[in-house]
């Protein structure tokens, strides 16, 4: 077939797209044949189009969301499974503006009903359907993100932004949700929701849904079941809840969305010089529960089990120690007799920069490749951590000799001589950027630390 027929067939299979069909389908087998070519017609015809094509694109998508929104259709998880395979294909593109991705984007949240959708859209729907529409949020939360940092479609991204952070307590209420999947999204919905700028007492509104979820694990949560968490077979992979109650659902990969989301909670809550006095009491309050499990383990065990949470996925275990570095710089700036700051101070005294990266380089045999690997990936952010950290080292350079001491068996000796292995591999060459303001930082550092001990 040439591509012209081709073309002229997707743009027939649009335009006379057979919704009454569709919606009426319970093959699962032919709704599977029936996604590929629609598919293949929205996001697999992307180079040498026609405006013909897209023209009937637009229209389609236009369509979509309105029936899917207005839920004119039984077979929502149909179409939610196309929005979703649509903004990942825009967003792996860049976000580029001749793409149907845009039109779905922008037609949504411009959706008059959007906001009564996003409302009622859980209690009317099986736990397949609220997986869909939460994954579908979260793409077009990682797309807000993408555009925001580019600077483009500003309307569109504030008012998206606007709409999601508006239901915010609503999908918090889904950690509760019976089914594994759901509650996982909507964990991690949360998380990424609280790291665009957010008002105090949404972020407040937050703490105390997490508190009320901790509470509720802690009824049927033992210190057993914590440590099953750790045993190997319990990755993200997993879905098998280590805890299913009426009132709480949940596995490894919860414990550490949760984590995800108090940090992000603490991230957000730092760009404040003061909080309101509820926010302090929520604070404290999460800190009685954490001192009431560090009496079943130790330091060093704790350390351990954070970074184990996260260690399956190099992304998450950058952004936890980028997180709590970002959260330790701002309390730096903060008002010194503040009780806000102090509460801070305690919330992060197990996992100060300091102990996370150290530990995670003592768990990992001190292997500076490890750390070559991670400034070569483009899939984590790893370099501005380690800009940022070194920073960090040279405000305070004997507090890191002392957590060195404390932590690092071979204490600094065997962390200066990992960086400097570090150093002769930068200096080496074949980095996708210019790595000489790093090599003069950590040779600065390698100095100031040098001359302390």
């Amino acid at each position: 077939m040439s591509l012209l027929a081709d073309q002229s067939d997707n743009s027939k299979l649009l335009q006379c797209w057979p919704w009454h069909v569709i919606d009426q389908e319970q093959d699962p087998f032919m709704l599977y044949k029936w996604r590929q070519r629609l598919e293949h017609a929205l996001i697999g015809t992307s180079d040498n189009t026609t405006e013909e094509l897209e023209k009937a694109k637009t229209s389609w998508v236009e369509t979509a969301v309105d029936k899917v929104v207005d839920n004119k259709m039984s077979c929502t998880l149909f179409y939610l499974e196309i929005f979703h395979a649509i903004l990942k294909q825009y967003r792996k593109l860049d976000l580029p503006e001749a793409h149907v991705g845009y039109t779905l984007y922008s037609t949504w949240i411009g959706h008059p009903q959007a906001s009564i959708w996003l409302r009622t859209f859980t209690s009317a729907h099986d736990k397949l359907e609220i997986t869909a529409y939460l994954v579908y949020l979260n793409d077009v939360s990682k797309t807000y993100d993408i555009a925001f940092e580019q600077g483009a479609m500003v309307h569109e991204t504030v008012s998206a932004r606007k709409l999601l952070i508006s239901h915010l307590q609503h999908f918090c209420t889904l950690w509760s949700y019976p089914y594994i999947a759901v509650v996982r999204r909507s964990f991690e919905l949360i998380s990424r929701l609280l790291r665009s700028p957010i008002d105090k007492t949404e972020i407040a509104g937050v703490l105390e849904r997490l508190l009320a979820w901790a509470d509720r694990l802690n009824t049927h949560f033992t210190i057993d079941m914590f440590w099953e968490c750790f045993e190997t077979d319990r990755t993200e992979f997993y879905h098998q809840p280590i805890i299913q109650h009426d009132d709480i659902t949940m596995d490894r990969e919860c414990m550490k969305l949760a984590m995800q989301v108090f940090v992000a909670s603490l991230c957000s809550l730092a760009n404040y010089n003061q909080v309101d006095p509820s926010i302090l009491v929520a604070l404290r309050r999460i800190l009685e529960r954490i001192h009431g499990w560090r009496e079943y383990m130790s330091d060093e065990q704790l350390l351990e089990a954070v970074l184990e949470l996260h260690g399956g996925n190099d992304e998450d275990a950058v952004n936890l120690q980028l997180d709590v570095l970002t959260i330790d710089n701002k309390l730096r700036r903060a008002d010194q007799a503040s009780s806000f700051k102090q509460c801070f101070q305690e919330l992060i005294q197990v996992v100060s920069p300091n102990r996370l990266f150290l530990w995670f380089c003592e768990r990992t045999g001190m292997d500076y490749s490890l750390l070559v690997d991670l400034l070569l990936s483009n899939e984590t952010e790893f370099l501005r951590f380690l800009v940022e950290y070194l920073k960090h080292i040279e405000m305070d350079p004997d507090g890191f000799i002392f957590t060195c001491k404390e932590f690092v068996e071979g204490s600094v000796e065997k962390v200066m001589d990992m960086l400097s292995r570090l150093v002769l591999v930068l200096e080496a060459g074949g980095f996708p950027y210019n790595p000489r303001h790093l090599i003069n930082r950590l040779n600065y550092i390698l100095a100031l630390i040098q001359a302390r001990i």
